[in-house]
């Protein structure tokens, strides 16, 4: 919906600015940064909070000024980034290390 043209037909290059998509946008963002914030773990919830706020204004600021897909799709990028940090990205950073790790120690 929100990367059709006014016909609908096909994607455009520029997003569709209306009322409607706008609010759908604000009230989908608004959700996500509430989302994050209820589920604060300690710092990493700070970091994520600051991703995914970048995200929803590049988002936001795509829909709005009809900034186009790259920025659309970077904001959404960057909210997927925030969520996931908030919810388990340090988990698979701490794996690969500790892999890395073992490998450095296995070899040297």
């Amino acid at each position: 919906m929100f990367l059709c043209s006014e016909d609908g037909t096909h994607v455009s290059q520029r997003t569709f600015t209306s009322p409607v998509t706008f609010y759908l946008t604000l009230f989908f963002c608004t959700v996500t940064l509430l989302c994050i914030l209820f589920n604060y773990r300690d710092k990493r919830t700070r970091y994520a909070l600051a991703l995914s706020a970048a995200g929803a204004g590049c988002v936001m600021g795509s829909v709005v000024a009809a900034g186009g897909l790259p920025l659309y799709y970077l904001g959404v990028f960057l909210v997927g980034a925030g969520v996931w940090l908030n919810g388990s990205l340090l988990f698979f950073i701490r794996k690969l290390r500790n892999s890395a790790s073992k490998a450095v120690a296995f070899d040297g």
